[in-house]
C-alpha cells in the first residue's frame, strides 16, 4: 500500500494517525510521570540535542525520545502500533526524503516542548506538542504530487 502511494495520501493519513497516537501517549505520560522517568526523558532529549550535527546518530536519538515517551505512557498497545508505523514509514524513501537542514534543526525545540509539557504534568500541552511535532515535519518535507497541483 505504501509502496504504491503515488499521491502520498496514505503517508498523509499515516502522519495523522501517528500524531493522534503519539499525542495521546504524550498526554498519558504527562499524567503518569515520575522523577526517575523525567530524568530518563531529559537524558534522551540531551542526547538528541548533542547529536544534532551527527547525522549517523541523530535519527536514533530522535527515535529513542519517541520510544521513551511511548513507554512512559504505559499504553503498550498504542506504543506497539505506533512503533510499527514509525519504523515502516522511515523505511519509505518518500517519507524520509527531502529533509532540509532548517527543518532538521527544529526537531530539538519540538522535542523540548513535548518534554516540558510532560514534566509540567500538562497533558493537553503534551498532546498538542507531540501532534504538532509528528504532523508538521511531514508537511515540511512532503514532496508535491500531481494531486497537489
Amino acid at each position: 500500500m505504501l509502496e504504491n502511494d503515488g499521491s502520498l495520501g496514505v503517508l498523509d493519513e499515516l502522519a495523522v494517525i501517528r500524531g493522534a497516537f503519539g499525542g495521546g501517549m504524550s498526554a498519558e505520560a504527562a499524567g503518569r510521570r515520575a522523577d526517575d522517568q523525567l530524568r530518563e526523558l531529559r537524558t534522551a532529549l540531551a542526547r538528541m540535542e548533542t547529536s544534532l550535527q551527527d547525522l549517523d546518530h541523530f535519527p536514533d536519538a530522535d527515535a529513542d525520545f519517541h520510544f521513551l515517551v511511548m513507554a512512559l505512557s504505559g499504553n503498550q498497545l498504542a506504543s506497539s502500533v505506533t512503533r510499527m508505523l514509525f519504523q515502516r514509514a522511515w523505511q519509505m524513501a518518500k517519507f524520509s526524503a527531502n529533509q532540509s537542514s532548517e527543518a532538521h534543526e527544529l526537531t530539538p525545540s519540538e522535542h523540548r516542548r513535548v518534554y516540558e509539557a510532560i514534566a509540567a504534568g500538562d497533558a493537553e500541552a503534551a498532546e498538542a506538542a507531540m501532534k504538532a511535532h509528528t504532523i508538521d515535519p511531514w508537511h515540511r518535507r512532503r514532496l508535491a504530487t500531481q494531486r497537489d497541483r
